[in-house]
């Protein structure tokens, strides 16, 4: 198989029933690069001045009645809990005294004691 240059055609010593079609590709265009500039920025900074607070008012007076109201407060909710507690206790009690009769009846019933 020969190329020849000139032509572009490719040349067989062989007979072929059809002769082969050279194709050119269209060369790549590469776009140029483009670079950044970066510009610095620098941060605006504000800075506002603090205000003092108002002075406090209270005495000692106030905070006594506070925290005993703060204790009256847990004291009631303490009880509530303690109420809660019991009436769970005796909820209990009642079941389990249901469950314990009924497995005496059900094993007299069933043995025949």
């Amino acid at each position: 198989m020969f190329i020849m240059k000139e032509s572009k055609q490719i040349v067989s010593s062989m007979p072929t029933k059809s002769t082969a079609k050279v194709t050119t590709t269209k060369a790549k265009t590469t776009r140029p690069k483009v670079t950044r500039t970066r510009t610095k920025r620098t941060p605006k900074v504000t800075t506002t001045k603090l205000k003092r607070p108002a002075k406090s008012v209270l005495t000692l007076n106030h905070y006594v009645r506070d925290y005993q109201s703060r204790v009256k407060i847990h004291n009631y909710e303490f009880t509530l809990f303690l109420n809660d507690c019991k009436k769970g206790l005796q909820l209990a009690r009642q079941s389990s005294q249901s469950l314990y009769n009924y497995a005496l009846e059900s094993y007299k019933t069933h043995f025949n004691v």
